[in-house]
């Protein structure tokens, strides 16, 4: 079986996407290669190209009719990007494929909710069946709650997810593995959503069982998932497709550097 990625691997986002590869890798590393008596390969594909300095829409069609076209696919990393979940998705959908992003914040790719684009997100759902699934909380809306007051009145950078200095034990274990393999102390953080995203895709391979190698059945169980403990802290999977650990990592400017301060949840989850 197959597990593909689909990341901008050339272009402003490349060390993010190259991280999220290394984290991907280290979860298949880390499981043997291997989901019961099922052999698991890892494609990693760039969806960006060097004359769009970023992903590009055609690039990341083709990485979707690869993995749609290759009857091994059990899984798909991806998108890094919203816009380029919004090409891939589709194709992805009609195939039945498991996607799980390691990126996306995009209200529209989920749900209908205030932020949402006009047939969002039922256009990325030809078959009418949900088959995408993110480990980073969706945007919010201000006029929807919104961050907390004594945060929103405050010059203070607000990054999506767990801060690591927050992650549980199996987080800080994480980051001891990726420096052992890799030498580095401190990762992109999106080396974490990287190796979760693979994390997941085998975890609910493994919960299905028999049938590990069917796409629907592996996609039932990543909806399925609930109080998973993940490097990050524990979660689920809701019924759209998102996370329902949901908190952001406030940052504050100090002497030229940027230094945690707390995290959050928007108001109104």
């Amino acid at each position: 079986m197959t597990i593909y990625s689909s990341l901008p691997l050339q272009g402003a986002a490349r060390a993010q996407a190259e991280a999220a590869v290394d984290g991907a890798k280290l979860a298949l590393e880390q499981a043997g290669g291997k989901v019961g008596k099922l052999t698991i390969q890892y494609t990693s594909l760039d969806d960006s190209t060097a004359q769009a300095g970023g992903w590009d829409p055609g690039q990341t069609s083709s990485n979707a009719r690869k993995a749609a076209g290759d009857e091994s696919t059990i899984g798909y990393i991806g998108e890094f990007n919203s816009g380029a979940t919004a090409v891939s998705l589709p194709l992805l959908n009609e195939a039945g494929i498991p996607q799980v992003s390691p990126g996306n914040t995009a209200v529209g790719i989920t749900s209908d909710d205030p932020g949402a684009g006009p047939g969002e997100p039922d256009k990325y759902y030809p078959t009418g069946k949900r088959t995408y699934a993110r480990i980073l909380p969706k945007d919010f809306d201000p006029k929807d709650g919104g961050l907390p007051v004594d945060v929103a009145k405050r010059v203070l950078i607000t990054i999506p997810g767990v801060a690591p200095e927050e992650y549980p034990p199996a987080g800080k274990q994480f980051l001891k593995d990726f420096e052992a393999k890799y030498g580095e102390k401190n990762p992109d953080r999106y080396a974490v959503y990287g190796y979760e995203s693979m994390s997941l895709i085998l975890d609910a391979i493994k919960r299905a069982g028999e049938k590990g190698d069917d796409r629907a059945a592996v996609l039932e169980q990543i909806f399925a998932t609930k109080d998973r403990e993940g490097v990050f802290g524990t979660y689920g999977i809701d019924k759209n497709g998102d996370i329902t650990l949901t908190p952001y990592g406030v940052y504050r400017i100090k002497d030229g550097q940027t230094v945690f301060d707390r995290s959050v949840e928007p108001e109104g989850t």
